[in-house]
């Protein structure tokens, strides 16, 4: 339950709103979730998003050629991922 309530408390102070969000859990770890949220072909609401609330962002391209901005790190104890893929449209 601790995940979700920092996904509420993530939600109620971030200054961008994810286009989606999630709780994962792996099979062998049940009790760790991890709070995933996708920006649609937003990097500039990734970084905000990362801004706000400390996390380590950094730009890849993935193994399809599309770019990526990620973010990672932890909020109130719970490990945290936002991301957005860049469609050419964004970056022409």
């Amino acid at each position: 339950m601790a995940a979700l309530a920092v996904a509420e408390h993530i939600i109620s102070t971030s200054p961008v709103i994810p286009a989606e969000i999630e709780a994962r859990c792996r099979p062998w770890a049940v009790s760790q979730l991890t709070i995933v949220l996708h920006f649609f072909d937003s990097p500039e609401a990734v970084r905000a998003f990362a801004a706000a609330f400390g996390l380590a962002v950094a730009d890849r391209v993935a193994g399809d050629g599309v770019s990526e901005v990620q973010a990672e790190g932890v909020v109130n104890g719970c490990e945290v991922q936002a991301w957005c893929r860049i469609s050419q449209a964004v970056t022409a």
